[in-house]
């Protein structure tokens, strides 16, 4: 009887083996689909004389590159397509065979000199999706961030860099910044036009802001109901530096009131060569640093630095041509950089649910609310729940409660302090704290 008990113990662990592995295979097979597309494709080849094989090989591979040209259509619109042509067909269609897992040849039929085949290929769509990121190629505009580029750029002949977000802006586009916006352009990005908003005048733009924070504001009030809270005027973040050299913190502010999601923030700079041919002849270096800062977490995901040289026998023109050269270069790398890294995190927002103690404080808990709405990423905000002196809220926000607790730690406000206690992965909890008086958790 042990014998038996022993040999049916063994049985029982080796179908659970067998089980085991029949359910991790079958998974990774399953996961392997996720990843493949099912097409089928006609490939035709020229027959040369009697000989079939070379005509088939020919077939087989007209199919395969119908077959992933099929899974890009599937994947991107036609408009990328053409105007990426020259890159896919490099790197895409005359390399099919990398982008197929397996193929089967269903039925072939010859007629005369030509041989038809149909086949059925497993098209690895996923690979091709991350060879598309690889050379900067968008999957479709959505995924892409509105860019607005903020770059100080000093020619041979000028005596400081000009920039166009100071107290005496400059309405002369930069080269380098010219080129580079024409380069993300045709990569499908979205570029803001600050040229045009210079034209309303400085004055005019700032009104235009308050009028915008002020109807916000009323739209909020109006939302939640809460019409018997005194009205408390909205402080303007600047939106004039007179610094060539900004910071990530400013550029992203300036993004961040001209509505673009992405703002490019560096330098341009062109200088002689001492290279000669000739008594006229002479090389210009221009160099560009470029840092892409993400105008919600202002943070940098891409940087470049690139240098370019170029002759000419005119001293502002080379320094023009040297700068537009290292402008096409340096925005090409970057905009593939950025297709590759961006995540367009506003498409899902997450909330986060706020616990305020002190709102007796009416006037300084308006000010905060207002502050709140202000964070970017934060697209909206209600009231679920009102006590003595504490209210509850729900913030709709692109990112975690770790973020919007580092925004509000950034903001100053002149009659009262906030003091965060608690902080969890979707939910955070404060009190407003008058300037002389200490947290009442801590009394």
């Amino acid at each position: 009887m042990p014998a038996k008990n022993s040999f049916t113990a063994k049985i029982s662990l080796l179908a659970t083996v067998l089980l085991f592995f029949s359910t991790f295979l079958s998974g990774a097979c399953f996961a392997q689909q996720d990843d493949t597309k099912e097409i089928r494709v006609l490939g035709v080849g020229v027959v040369q004389g009697e000989e079939t094989n070379a005509a088939r090989d020919q077939a087989v591979s007209n199919a395969l590159a119908s077959a992933v040209e099929r899974a890009l259509e599937d994947t991107i619109p036609s408009d990328v397509i053409v105007r990426n042509f020259k890159t896919l067909d490099n790197n895409l269609f005359g390399n099919a065979g990398d982008y197929i897992r397996d193929y089967k040849v269903l039925i072939e039929n010859r007629k005369e000199a030509t041989l038809r085949i149909y086949l059925q290929a497993s098209v690895l769509s996923e690979k091709i999706r991350a060879r598309l990121s690889e050379l900067g190629v968008v999957l479709a505009e959505t995924d892409l961030p509105k860019v607005l580029f903020v770059i100080a750029e000093q020619n041979i002949a000028d005596l400081l860099p000009i920039y166009w977000w100071g107290e005496d802006p400059s309405f002369v586009m930069p080269k380098s910044e010219e080129a580079m916006a024409a380069v993300f352009q045709e990569k499908g990005y979205s570029v803001v036009d600050h040229g045009a908003t210079l034209s309303m005048g400085m004055e005019n733009l700032q009104a235009a802001s308050a009028e915008e924070d002020e109807a916000q504001a009323t739209a909020e009030e109006t939302q939640v109901q809460d019409s018997a809270e005194p009205t408390v005027e909205q402080n303007l973040e600047p939106i004039i530096f007179n610094n060539p050299y900004l910071s990530d913190q400013e550029a992203a502010q300036l993004a961040y009131r001209l509505q673009a999601d992405l703002v490019i923030v560096g330098t341009a700079t062109a200088g002689i060569v001492p290279n000669t041919m000739g008594a006229t002849i002479r090389s210009f270096k221009a160099e560009v640093s470029l840092r892409a800062v993400d105008t919600n977490s202002r943070q940098q995901i891409a940087s470049v630095d690139q240098e370019s040289v170029e002759v000419s026998e005119d001293e502002i023109a080379g320094g023009n041509s040297a700068l537009v050269a290292a402008g096409r270069l340096a925005g090409d790398k970057l905009a593939s950089q950025i297709a590759l890294t961006w995540k367009k995190a506003a498409t899902v927002s997450g909330k986060v649910e706020i616990l305020i103690k002190g709102t007796s404080d009416l006037g300084s808990y308006v000010t905060l609310r207002r502050a709140l709405q202000d964070v970017p990423g934060v697209s909206g905000l209600r009231i679920e729940q009102m006590k003595a002196d504490q209210a509850t809220l729900s913030v709709d926000y692109d990112r975690d409660s770790h973020a919007l607790a580092e925004s509000l730690m950034r903001k100053s406000f002149e009659n009262f302090g906030v003091d965060i206690y608690e902080l969890e992965n979707n939910r955070l909890r404060l009190e407003i704290v008058p300037a002389r008086r200490s947290p009442s958790h801590l009394e």
